[in-house]
């Protein structure tokens, strides 16, 4: 009676379904959304780093500013091979991954090569406010990437989301979510890919 419970898809897809935002907590909860809607399994990779590193992202912020434990860059490497793990699994799955996961060029030929990428976008206002208001655990690798100056974080995130843009508008679909709810985006999202 093993999955007897579960719950079962009402959909299947031909590559994986892969959600990138500059707002970690925006893109967990449309993969979510999408998951519980259609059954199709779920992959949020900055869970799958976190337990892999055996540390939360802002225990590892943390340790990071204390020159102790594991830093930033293994937070990245982690991440590209739990995304490469998640691209090759089956069935295919729906696949949130963090803000920077597609910074480095491998991984975003990797993902644009092998599965359906859609870009979640926000205006740099909106996107500013929902990634600042995120918790702790959501936001603290794109704040950790960042000069700690208060004074120009705004500018600092502007940079960063302009650089970030111009892997997601890479994507082989764009949905506009502005001022909508996570239920709302993953219905338009179903619609977009059919």
């Amino acid at each position: 009676m093993e999955g007897y419970y579960d719950y079962q898809p009402t959909r299947s897809l031909q590559r994986p379904l892969v959600l990138v935002s500059f707002v970690n907590e925006l893109t967990r909860a449309v993969a979510n959304s999408l998951a519980s809607t259609t059954g199709l399994p779920l992959r949020l990779l900055d869970d799958v780093v976190e337990h892999r590193l055996g540390t939360s992202s802002v225990e590892l912020v943390q340790l990071v500013e204390h020159l102790s434990g594991p830093t930033l860059a293994d937070w990245r490497r982690m991440e590209q091979e739990a995304l490469t793990k998640a691209v090759h699994s089956r069935p295919q799955a729906v696949v949130a991954v963090g803000e920077g996961a597609l910074a480095h060029a491998d991984s975003l030929e990797l993902v644009l090569a092998q599965t359906q990428l859609i870009y979640l976008y926000l205006s740099f206002d909106e996107a500013q406010k929902l990634a600042l208001a995120q918790p702790a655990n959501r936001k603290a690798t794109l704040l950790a990437e960042l000069p700690t100056d208060e004074l120009s974080l705004e500018n600092n995130l502007m940079e960063l989301f302009t650089s970030r843009r111009v892997a997601y508008e890479r994507a082989h679909h764009s949905v506009d979510v502005r001022g909508e709810s996570a239920m709302s985006a993953g219905k338009r999202v179903l619609e977009l890919i059919g």
